[in-house]
């Protein structure tokens, strides 16, 4: 904003007046800067609002397609859960089934207490990346 016209008060020096036009600056959010900064650009080098928006544009591109990846390995992460839950709680009933039959009544029905947990948190960490999953698309 510097070489804007800035009224000097009674009470400041042209030095103090220098000052404030040094350390004044504007700033925004978002990826593209308001329409009266576009002009400002295009007038010191032609080309530079088109150039800005192809910048935004990329970005934005970018920004969605990590989102997507992200998303792509939750949800093959939670499947490797899913299926390692899956596979340690059959394995840990077909366990619990032989106990029982070779007499070991107590400890097969606590094997088959925990392959019923393994199913359960199986299946809650399928709910939890599902809520996970609405909350991000809904944001």
């Amino acid at each position: 904003m510097s070489g804007e016209d800035v009224s000097k008060r009674d009470d400041e020096s042209d030095e103090d007046v220098e000052r404030y036009e040094r350390t004044t600056s504007l700033s925004y959010v978002g990826p593209l800067p308001p329409a009266s900064e576009f002009e400002r650009y295009e007038a010191a080098a032609p080309g530079a609002g088109k150039a800005i928006l192809e910048l935004a544009d990329n970005s934005s591109r970018r920004a969605h397609e990590a989102q997507l990846d992200s998303n792509k390995t939750a949800r093959h992460i939670t499947w490797s859960v899913v299926v390692i839950v899956g596979i340690v709680a059959v394995v840990v009933l077909v366990v619990s089934l032989a106990l029982i039959d070779a007499g070991a009544e107590t400890l097969g029905a606590v094997g088959s207490i925990t392959g019923a947990v393994f199913i359960g948190l199986g299946v809650l960490s399928q709910w939890i990346h599902a809520r996970r999953t609405e909350r991000a698309n809904s944001a």
